[in-house]
């Protein structure tokens, strides 16, 4: 039989006499039993043993599948006593509201769970150190390894389909009104200074050599601007 003592606390009992309420935890096989003092239970009595232990009920508790508790006399000084000191009676409910053992000399022995566990967590997840205040995920992702540096303040309408190979560099500034439809196939040396004023409706399909100034001249493109004569423009 293992004996430790688990907490105690000061309590009051109803004729306001400030007394010990010590809890106890007693393990008898794989039963363990708590220890309140003071306290009886109503209507669920199985047997009563005259001149026992407090081991000796707990292990006839054990016993019993029937039995949660057992209620035990000791000496608190009452002029009814239900139990004598050394009395045993084994219960089957340990509800004790409104059950005043000092008034009836009684202490009360409830089972509790202390089943050690046989495979605990062998990583076990570290606390929060700041955890989501509102609007957590409700399904969360299922990555094993999450982002170091979350971002602060998410995008409220994410993207359904990412790019599957993302701008490496993005633009600092993006464009605050991006187009609706964007080129599939963007050129690959963008202009420089472009418009400010495009035009509302491009010509389609573009001119295939369109023109452009050389040394203030205006030629055609991939022409020789020698060849280029006044009959000519």
């Amino acid at each position: 039989t293992t004996h430790a003592l688990q907490e105690e606390e000061m309590m009051e009992d109803p004729n306001d006499e400030a007394y010990y309420y010590a809890v106890r935890i007693w393990c008898v096989s794989n039963d363990c039993y708590e220890h309140i003092h003071k306290t009886c239970v109503w209507d669920g009595n199985i047997q009563l043993y005259s001149y026992k232990s407090v081991d000796q009920c707990k292990a006839l508790c054990s016993s019993r599948e029937e039995c949660v508790a057992f209620e035990y006399g000791v000496d608190h000084g009452s002029d009814e006593p239900a139990l004598y000191e050394d009395d045993c009676r084994l219960q089957d409910s340990d509800e004790v509201s409104n059950c005043d053992g000092a008034k009836y000399n009684i202490d009360l022995y409830t089972q509790v769970d202390c089943t050690p566990t046989h495979e605990p967590t062998p990583e076990p997840t570290e606390p929060t150190v700041a955890p989501t205040t509102s609007n957590p995920t409700v399904v969360p992702a299922s990555s094993q390894r999450p982002t170091r540096a979350p971002t602060l303040q998410p995008s409220a309408l994410p993207t359904l389909q990412p790019s599957p190979i993302p701008t490496p560099q993005p633009s600092p500034v993006p464009t605050p009104q991006p187009s609706p439809v964007p080129t599939l196939q963007p050129s690959t040396v963008p202009t420089l200074q472009p418009t400010t004023l495009p035009t509302l409706l491009p010509t389609s399909p573009p001119t295939a050599t369109p023109t452009m100034t050389v040394s203030g001249q205006i030629v055609m493109s991939g022409l020789d601007p020698n060849a280029v004569t006044d009959s000519g423009l």
